[in-house]
């Protein structure tokens, strides 16, 4: 989230201060995407230094070169940064432009639900809330076939772990085990699929799937015939 920009321009005899393109300057959940403009002076500019520093405004240069952009990497979630950027033409420092930007914060319920279908008869609740609160007979059901449920977050988040639970309804009329051998699955692109996991249910009982740290956008429970699950949780 772009915050603020102060750019100091007009010192003589040495190259203005590069503006932040703010449109371009992208914050994510551990990089940052910073662009500026060209700067045209004679004598030309023979680098641009982007620095970096935190609340202590103890600044340390990321970048030296002739490059306009620069990506960011290895920065903390939902983090203030300060970013100073110069035209280098071996001359004085005087004009910088300061940009503030800070990293996405992780927020592990922050997602949409949706399903490849839902199967009234079960009488679940089929929504986000009931899939977060720890009881065993509120959830998401799907009816036969080809069957998913499907967290979508807005960006991609590092995820550790992912409990799920058998969905507990009136036994005539829907099963504790749908589900039972289905997939836990990621996606990067909403597309193409990766299992990493496999559902077993035990009536009453959490299940942990440990996913080791995979960061994806899409996460879903995938079986072949009714599915259901009364907690999708990520840790």
């Amino acid at each position: 989230m772009l915050l603020d920009m102060i750019n100091i321009m007009g010192s003589v005899g040495v190259p203005p201060a590069p503006l932040f393109i703010e449109q371009k300057c992208k914050s994510h959940l551990t990089h940052l995407d910073i662009e500026w403009e060209l700067v045209d002076y004679d004598p030309p500019v023979f680098a641009y230094v982007l620095e970096l520093a935190q609340s202590d405004n103890n600044f340390i240069e990321v970048y030296r070169g002739l490059k306009t952009k620069y990506h960011l990497h290895d920065m903390q979630p939902n983090t203030l940064y300060l970013l100073r950027l110069h035209a280098s033409n071996g001359g004085e420092i005087k004009n910088t432009s300061i940009l503030e930007m800070k990293t996405l914060n992780i927020d592990l319920n922050n997602w949409t639900l949706s399903m490849s279908s839902i199967y009234p008869t079960a009488k679940a609740e089929n929504t986000h809330a009931s899939l977060l609160d720890n009881q065993f007979t509120t959830g998401a059901a799907t009816d036969i076939g080809a069957a998913w449920i499907k967290a979508s977050f807005p960006y991609p988040v590092p995820i550790n772990s992912v409990t799920i639970a058998p969905l507990h309804k009136d036994p005539h009329l829907w099963g504790e085990a749908n589900g039972d051998s289905g997939s836990l699955q990621y996606s990067h692109d909403n597309g193409t699929w990766t299992t990493v996991g496999t559902i077993e249910y035990v009536p009453m009982h959490h299940q942990k799937i440990i996913v080791g740290g995979i960061t994806a956008q899409y996460w879903r429970l995938s079986h072949d015939g009714y599915l259901g699950t009364s907690s999708f949780i990520f840790h």
